[in-house]
């Protein structure tokens, strides 16, 4: 494999950032969650993440990736998407997890996560869809593409 570190990071980082920032959530303030009444019930939305998390994450994804070990690169991002602390943010990385598998040319890979995942939770998984028609569409797989058009409607 080439030395794509530099672009796998900036990829993951990139699609994750504007994610956690354009996501339309409403952040609460700690100054908001201490003035809430004591024994109020919070919303998970309402306790902000720390996107730190996230960042390490993808950083070790990719160190591992670079060492040569594809599966376990895999494998932590599988995981990942199954912990509970990952949970405000699963759609993006949902969405972050399709590109890395397409950018590490794993496609089979990324279109069985995708159809998996589509019938658990549907509105998070629908814009990956897009990524895998492109991908195969910008390698002149226009047979396939059409094939992964034909097995969503």
């Amino acid at each position: 494999m080439k030395d794509y570190r530099f672009l796998l990071l900036a990829a993951l980082l990139g699609a994750s950032a504007a994610a956690l920032t354009g996501c339309g959530g409403k952040k609460t303030s700690g100054d908001e969650l201490a003035s809430a009444p004591e024994g109020a019930a919070v919303e998970d939305d309402a306790v902000p993440f720390d996107d730190n998390v996230l960042f390490d994450l993808y950083v070790k994804i990719d160190e591992t990736l670079q060492a040569g070990d594809t599966n376990a690169a895999n494998a932590m991002f599988f995981d990942a998407l199954e912990e509970p602390r990952f949970a405000p943010v699963s759609g993006q990385m949902f969405n972050t997890l399709i590109r890395y598998l397409l950018f590490t040319e794993q496609v089979e890979l990324a279109q069985a996560r995708f159809l998996a995942r589509l019938r658990v939770a549907p509105d998070e998984t629908l814009p990956a869809s897009d990524f895998i028609y492109g991908w195969l569409l910008e390698r002149g797989r226009t047979e396939d593409a059409l094939d992964w058009a034909r097995s969503l409607s």
